[in-house]
């Protein structure tokens, strides 16, 4: 039945229970949830449930690479979870053909409790290899992962770092044929991550089968021949990476323009954009704003700055090191410019939240979407090895100009 696909998923679904409040807090929203149904006001009742794959069906043959791409919460690595058979879809099905290797998140495939040793091996016995096959390939997975001085402790010792360039040495060392990898190049250090894709790419070239879960986009146009675009748990493009990238970033500059307005009708911003939602490590972000106000006086304005988690990492501070910076606005349209340094782990996806105010309250709300794209220069060490190092723009001038 199949042929030359190494994968096949039909009408695939997945569904999660939202969180409930507990406590009295649960006991009201449950009694009330009880009065709006029978008031037949079951329209009024907030969502329950979510669907974080909704309607999923695509074929992937033996040997291509493909990359999947969307927003944050598109539903990426809940497919790579169902392919993997982490989580089971609540319906349709899937189907891999193959010894199936992945890097997914933190600890996946791995025991706590054993260590870095005996995962390899538990690892290799679950794709179906004997004890002389993992012995063959052990030692060239413990250099590549760095880690010879700790493979007889357990895992649950092991940073996050350590767990994955483990994780991610096994997944291209042994021998699977079909590999899931989400959101690699956040494993390891700047050379740790050039020595993985130089081997991936290797691999690239051979039979296997890669799925590939990215937000640096020129990775996924550089290595994978199909593209697939992910969209609040639909897969809405199916294509060549040129093709669906560039739709991918149209929908970006889209989403960068919604606003979300406040309780301040004497000031409203219309516009809010960033000039690119890709900037190198070390470059700056320019922040536009076009804003609206009925008559002179005073805003104050807010940047500060979510990773792929949510979480913030980051706050802009003004010259008088305080969060809120105080601007003057006429009559009309007043155009507002801020730029702050793209000073973050590259490689991954932010969001910049601009939030203005009055002394009305709060007039607007914006999230703004970016990827910060690793720059290196690769030098040459003492004994002639190529060192990749992060490239750090600089401005030289004689001393005494300005």
């Amino acid at each position: 039945m199949s042929g030359d696909l190494a994968i096949h998923a039909e009408h695939l679904g997945k569904r999660y229970r939202l969180r409930q409040q507990g406590g009295m807090g649960g006991l009201v929203d449950g009694l009330g949830r009880r009065l709006r149904r029978l008031a037949g006001d079951d329209a009024a009742a907030p969502p329950s449930h979510f669907w974080a794959l909704d309607d999923v069906s695509l074929d992937i043959r033996k040997g291509e690479v493909v990359g999947i791409v969307g927003h944050n919460g598109a539903g990426k690595s809940t497919l790579l979870k169902v392919l993997t058979r982490i989580t089971n879809p609540t319906r349709g099905s899937a189907r891999v053909w193959g010894r199936v290797g992945m890097l997914l998140e933190v600890g996946t495939g791995f025991h706590a409790d054993l260590s870095g040793r005996e995962n390899v091996f538990m690892n290799g016995a679950i794709l179906g290899m004997t004890q002389a096959e993992i012995r063959r390939k052990y030692d060239d997975i413990v250099a590549f992962a760095e880690l010879e001085d700790f493979m007889d402790l357990a895992i649950r010792h092991y940073s996050n770092g350590m767990c994955l360039r483990l994780a991610l040495s096994v997944a291209v060392h042994l021998d699977a044929e079909v590999i899931f990898l989400d959101e690699i190049w956040a494993v390891g250090d700047l050379a740790f991550q050039t020595k993985s894709w130089r081997r991936i790419e290797e691999l690239t070239g051979s039979d296997r089968t890669f799925v590939i879960v990215a937000h640096n986009l020129d990775t996924i146009e550089r290595l994978c021949g199909r593209c697939l675009l992910m969209d609040h748990g639909r897969l809405t493009m199916d294509g060549k990476p040129a093709d669906v990238i560039a739709r991918y970033r149209d929908e970006v500059q889209s989403r960068a323009g919604r606003l979300v307005t406040g309780g301040a009708p004497s000031l409203r911003v219309t516009e809010a954009r960033l000039d690119t939602q890709e900037v190198h490590a070390g470059d700056s972000l320019d922040i536009r704003l076009v804003v609206e106000a009925d008559s002179a006086g005073e805003a104050t304005a807010a940047l500060s700055v979510r990773d792929d988690t949510g979480r913030t990492v980051a706050a802009g501070a003004g010259a008088d090191h305080q969060r809120w910076t105080a601007l003057a606005v006429e009559p009309g349209r007043n155009r507002l410019r801020c730029t702050l340094p793209a000073c973050f782990a590259a490689d991954r996806t932010y969001s910049l939240v601009v939030e203005l105010r009055t002394v009305q309250g709060l007039a607007a709300v914006s999230e703004l979407p970016f990827t910060v794209i690793g720059r290196d220069l690769v030098l040459m060490d003492a004994a002639g090895n190529e060192l990749p190092v992060p490239a750090v723009p600089v401005a030289w001038r004689r001393d005494g100009e300005q």
